[in-house]
């Protein structure tokens, strides 16, 4: 029996096939100031198919300035293939310039974020988390912030997306905060961390 929901988002898919890759681009050919990249989808079938993928967002600006970001973004396609870019959100948290504040997310992620990723999860048990990407903030200590490829450890499982936040701090081991789920159609909380 199928897991997907009748009318609802198809699981995530993180090997982006031709066609997709070919409507994600004619979606936001026209879209100036940022460039996004790819980096997931999900579809649905209506009169249509709607499509939600999961990009990464670096705005076009000067050096100092950019900061990369993680996006939902929402194309239709019409039954006559018809492409029209419905909705970008950005997936929290938001990287901001302040002191204290998330940095700009990194894909994939970086070297030594993954050294504590690899700590913290390594035999995590029911659900196998590839990390994709990443952003960190220092407070006392740092917080991670990853978006990770999740499959539960069972045949047949679905594959889906998760933010996952690591909390390393000062001279204590680093432990999970929390796992939130990105689901197409939905908005992310912000990590409380």
């Amino acid at each position: 029996m199928s897991q997907e929901l009748r009318g609802g988002y198809s699981a995530w898919n993180f090997d982006l096939d031709a066609t997709t890759k070919q409507v994600f681009e004619q979606a936001l050919d026209e879209l100036i100031g940022v460039d996004y990249a790819p980096i997931a989808s999900s579809t649905q079938v209506v009169s249509g198919t709607n499509y939600c993928f999961l990009a990464s967002g670096t705005p076009m600006v000067s050096e100092e300035h950019r900061r990369g970001f993680l996006a939902k973004i929402f194309v239709y396609v019409d039954l006559d293939n018809n492409i029209q870019l419905t909705d970008i959100q950005q997936v929290a948290p938001v990287p901001r310039g302040l002191m204290g504040g998330w940095a700009s997310w990194s894909f994939p992620a970086s070297a030594d974020a993954m050294q504590v990723f690899d700590k913290v999860l390594d035999g995590s048990g029911g659900v196998d988390y590839k990390a994709v990407g990443n952003t960190s903030r220092v407070i006392a200590g740092a917080v991670y912030c990853f978006l990770t490829k999740a499959t539960p450890v069972y045949p047949n499982a679905k594959t889906g997306a998760s933010l996952v936040t690591i909390v390393a701090p000062l001279n204590e081991s680093p432990h999970i905060e929390s796992i939130t789920k990105v689901v197409p159609g939905q908005a992310v909380a912000a990590p409380i961390a």
